[in-house]
């Protein structure tokens, strides 16, 4: 399993929208952007990564979380 995972739910969730919502803006299937907020797509291009951070008016590095990481942002 890769350590790498998408944050596309949380950031939409914050942004107030919905899958419809965001994939109709992002012009993507529902199921797809679905397969990617539950990691059970076996990858996706990087048009579609930016096309769903434009629509979440966010830079795509912003949807790319490091899981080694993610247990280090609490640390100060």
């Amino acid at each position: 399993m890769t350590p790498i995972r998408l944050q596309v739910r949380e950031v939409r969730e914050l942004k107030g929208m919905t899958q419809e919502e965001l994939a109709t803006k992002a012009g993507i299937r529902r199921a797809t952007l679905s397969a990617i907020e539950r990691g059970t797509t076996s990858g996706i291009d990087f048009d579609t990564l930016e096309r769903i951070a434009d629509a979440l008016d966010v830079t795509a590095p912003l949807l790319i979380v490091h899981e080694s990481e993610k247990g280090k942002r609490g640390r100060g």
